[in-house]
């Protein structure tokens, strides 16, 4: 009987996270000896959401911090975190620290994000350029909510009867495919984890890029005593190349 081909690739993944999220020697200093809680705001069965857990699981396995990884949505999660029911997040943009004083950003950015506009017609292809291009824009735009790089940013070009804010990444390209929305704008990498997970019946063309930004981890104050050992471990892994390493095996 001919056995069925598991892509290496795939066999490296579970790997890594399987040693990664349990590791041998856990330090029981955080938590009261429980699992320290970090929430990933894509849905678990997309590539963005196995890239932030491979570098994630790394980080605390450096640490020896045992490790649990939830889903929840990008509003949610600010809350929970914010009322130390979750204790950190990986990916925020450097203002968002401005807005939950109960959370300490860590000094090294994990990764960067590209924030992407998206459309179904071939004629808004590459149409705008930065926030500001939108202002010109009359027809409805959407991005997920509680995503601070747009709630801080298309309000002020756009009026608020043409900004749709939906619950995640598919729902957004559902609302575009569907044409609901006119304009879809969000992280690259999360548009791009759907396109390769989704069954979706549209011809997307990218309509501009808004900005590029860094993300930093957040953690709830009461970890405040990690921030520094966290910064070392991030920027030592990127020097080994390891968050691009963990790219190419999510993507």
């Amino acid at each position: 009987m001919n056995r069925p081909h598991i892509p290496m690739k795939h066999v490296l993944l579970c790997a890594l996270i399987f040693l990664s999220v349990f590791p041998l020697h856990a330090d029981d200093n955080y938590n009261q000896g429980n699992a320290f809680r970090i929430v990933i705001n894509r849905p678990s069965y997309t590539a963005y959401s196995r890239w932030i857990h491979l570098i994630c699981s790394e980080i605390f396995r450096r640490m020896d911090i045992p490790l649990s990884v939830v889903y929840m949505p990008l509003k949610r999660a600010s809350i929970e975190i914010s009322a130390g029911r979750i204790d950190a997040e990986p990916a925020r943009i450097y203002a968002y620290g401005e807005q939950y004083p109960d959370l300490v950003r860590i000094g090294e950015p994990v990764v960067f994000m590209t924030v992407a506009a998206f459309a179904s017609r071939s004629e808004l292809s590459g149409a705008y350029e930065g926030w500001a291009s939108l202002r010109s824009f009359r027809e409805t735009v959407g991005f997920p909510r509680g995503m601070k790089a747009c709630e801080d940013s298309i309000p002020l070009y756009m009026r608020e009867n043409r900004i749709d804010r939906v619950n995640n990444t598919l729902s957004g390209l559902r609302k575009l495919e569907n044409s609901r929305i006119a304009l879809y704008i969000d992280d690259l990498n999360s548009v791009k984890s759907e396109l390769l997970e989704q069954s979706l019946s549209i011809d997307l063309v990218q309509a501009g890029i808004m900005e590029v930004v860094p993300l930093y981890m957040y953690v709830n104050r009461k970890f405040e005593p990690l921030a520094e050992p966290l910064s070392e471990v991030i920027k030592q892994m990127k020097q080994e190349g390891l968050i691009e390493k963990f790219y190419n095996i999510a993507y």
